[in-house]
């Protein structure tokens, strides 16, 4: 069997089975602001859409995405209303093209996220999450956090509900 046979044979045994585990599919969005030549704003967007059960999914996903413009809100006014990623980085660069009006000589914000499977299980979903922020200053901001989820409701678990002994893993840190 050919190797072009092989791959369109393993993708639809992965796409179209019947099993409910979860996986990933890959999703990259980039955007850049409305300006000319290297000083523009940008924001990155790496992450994973979760697929599988549709009730599950949507929770992760929906999870997963609220992350990302919480993170993406934490750079321009809060009262602004944002409902999707889009509008987020939207907004994200439109605080630069406010910001380099009264200060023109403002460096160009960067919004990075990356999110990705770190763990999984068929008790737990762990997603990193790595985010990366210049909006001005002497250097950016960033951070990772880990996203865990039952896989089977697509609830985030809590810290008591992955860890069976509280005490002794306390000792040991």
């Amino acid at each position: 069997m050919s190797i072009k046979i092989k791959i369109v044979f393993l993708f639809f045994l992965i796409t179209f089975s019947c099993n409910e585990e979860l996986t990933n599919v890959l999703s990259f969005e980039e955007f850049q602001g409305n300006c000319k030549g290297a000083n523009c704003a940008t924001v990155t967007i790496d992450y994973c859409k979760i697929v599988g059960e549709k009730e599950v999914t949507d929770k992760i996903n929906f999870t997963v995405g609220n992350a990302i413009i919480y993170f993406l809100k934490l750079n321009f006014e809060k009262t602004i209303k944002t409902k999707t990623i889009t509008e987020a980085a939207n907004n994200f660069l439109k605080s630069y093209e406010i910001d380099k009006k009264e200060f023109p000589e403002t460096n160009p914000y960067i919004a990075e996220v990356s999110i990705s499977t770190s763990y999984s299980s068929p008790s737990i979903l762990c997603l990193k999450t790595d985010f990366y922020s210049f909006t001005g200053g002497a250097h950016g901001y960033g951070r990772t956090k880990f996203l865990n989820f039952d896989p089977l409701t697509g609830n985030l678990k809590t810290t008591s509900s992955i860890l069976n002994n509280k005490k002794e893993f306390t000792a040991f840190v």
